[in-house]
């Protein structure tokens, strides 16, 4: 079995002087969410053969940020400028590139493109909140896929869990 884990960028900041959209940093709620999720992922274990960040500086410090939390080798950490802004079906292609040696993945992205990837894999019922979002910043969403990697396409996941930090405690921990 396959794992595939969707780790959305912490909240952006909008106020900057970021020269674009590909630019803008963390705010203050982001350098606070992202760590908690990397205790999150240390405490549970879960150590991906294989992560794939977006470049954009937003993703870069959320994945730096839990990493002061989460002990991930740098060796298992590619940055790839094809996942900023990419659709689900770009993000589908992506990961059906994935090699066989590569049992968990994960990829740390963007809105809309990993929302829809998660509803494009996971064909069942999902927990919005209350203004329709699905993966809502510093997300994780854990889908165990059927098939191999080159086998992924629409409803071939099952949703494992999808994290908030707001669910978790101070020091990463689930409440619930």
């Amino acid at each position: 079995m396959h794992r595939i884990w969707l780790f959305r960028h912490a909240k952006s900041a909008w106020d900057t002087d970021a020269g674009s959209d590909f630019e803008r940093p963390l705010a203050k709620r982001g350098r606070r969410d992202a760590p908690r999720m990397g205790a999150w992922l240390e405490r549970h274990g879960v150590h991906p053969d294989e992560i794939w960040c977006s470049t954009a500086v937003r993703a870069r410090e959320t994945l730096e940020l839990a990493r002061g939390r989460w002990s991930v080798d740098d060796r298992r950490i590619r940055y790839l400028d094809a996942l900023y802004g990419a659709p689900a079906s770009e993000l589908l292609a992506l990961t059906r590139s994935a090699g066989e040696e590569i049992t968990t993945l994960m990829l740390v992205g963007h809105n809309p493109g990993l929302e829809d990837l998660l509803e494009t894999l996971c064909d069942e019922a999902q927990q919005r909140t209350a203004k329709g979002k699905l993966l809502t910043t510093a997300n994780l969403a854990e889908i165990d896929l059927r098939g191999e990697w080159q086998d992924v396409d629409w409803d071939t996941g099952d949703l494992v869990r999808l994290l908030r930090p707001r669910a978790l405690g101070d020091g990463g921990r689930h409440r619930g």
